[in-house]
């Protein structure tokens, strides 16, 4: 396989920040998150959220970062201590997952995911998206019986789930931002590898990347779950539903954003107001696709002044994008 060397390697450094108390008699549980230093902000807030949620649980949360800033890392430390919970950072080398496909909302940290299970030291983890927080408890989910599986997963949106299964030949299709992985039956079947031998080779074949390569190789092998354990937020749905036990802003615009229309109300900012990341400024828009729509929103609420600025901000890029000037996809 032509991952199985080069990726367990890619870790340069771990950080550990200790927060739990010494002796204690609570059930242990491990998290992991796979970021760049854009994502810190709301990867932090999921954290938080599951802390506060989750007081009896003992629990460590495993961060796998290409790149993270100073100020970022200060913060994780802070909120170590603050909550009472492990924090253990991985710094990543990029190099091992050069030549591997990634897309604008798919960058290279969504294959960080494939070292979790290769790391921590223990019978299960759960693997999350950075844009979910959590509303509840979720000792259901470490208590869960997975039987012969290999996963626990939840169904993508219907559209998704209906395409994509169609054209991957598989019986049902999940969204991948929440996974549950039984370690052992994870490592010894391969997983990891096989995805990434798959992606690598066939590209264009996976529409979603590493979703649509799990997907495929776990057919049969994933026990399904009620869709509040990974309830996807769109853009009809945006306050979810009170059942909803880890919320995922999966939709654009994320509430965090400068797009987002801030009179709709969002779980995110009760977690963020708690969190090390309160009182950071909503994130401008950093990709021409994003500027558009964010000159019209402007224009609405009569901000005109700056409304044609960051319309000249997008013909700007847009055209240094059609030129090869510029990386962005």
């Amino acid at each position: 396989m032509k991952f199985s060397r080069g990726l367990f390697d890619s870790v340069k450094e771990r950080i550990f920040f200790k927060g739990q108390l010494a002796t204690t008699d609570q059930t242990k549980f491990n998290i992991g998150f796979g970021i760049n230093a854009a994502y810190a902000r709301y990867m932090g807030v999921a954290i938080t959220s599951i802390a506060i949620n989750n007081p009896n649980l003992a629990l460590t949360f495993h961060v796998f970062a290409n790149s993270i800033e100073k100020i970022d890392i200060d913060r994780l430390k802070l909120l170590s201590k603050q909550c009472c919970i492990d924090i253990i950072l991985y710094l990543i080398d990029d190099k091992p997952f050069e030549g591997l496909p990634t897309k604008r909302y798919l960058p290279i940290p969504t294959y960080f995911r494939f070292i979790l299970p290769k790391v921590v030291n223990a019978d299960r983890v759960l693997y999350l998206d950075s844009d979910i927080v959590c509303l509840k408890s979720i000792m259901p989910l470490v208590e869960l019986d997975l039987e012969d599986n290999i996963t626990a997963t939840v169904t993508d949106i219907r559209y998704t789930a209906t395409t994509r299964s169609k054209a991957l030949r598989t019986a049902r299709y999940f969204n991948a931002g929440v996974l549950l992985i039984d370690i052992k039956k994870w490592n010894f079947n391969n997983i990891s590898e096989q995805a990434l031998d798959m992606l690598f080779e066939t590209p264009d074949h996976f529409e979603f990347l590493d979703q649509d390569a799990l997907n495929v190789l776990l057919d049969g092998k994933s026990k399904f779950l009620n869709k509040n354990w990974n309830y996807i937020l769109s853009e009809k749905t945006r306050s979810g539903s009170q059942d909803a036990i880890l919320l995922h802003f999966a939709a654009n615009p994320k509430p965090w954003t400068a797009l987002y229309d801030q009179n709709i109300k969002s779980a995110y900012f009760d977690y963020e107001k708690i969190s090390p990341w309160n009182g950071l400024p909503l994130q401008l828009p950093n990709h021409y696709h994003d500027m558009r729509p964010y000159s019209k929103k402007l224009w609405k609420e009569g901000n005109y002044i700056e409304s044609i600025v960051w319309l000249g901000k997008y013909i700007k890029n847009k055209s240094m994008k059609t030129l090869g000037l510029n990386d962005q996809k």
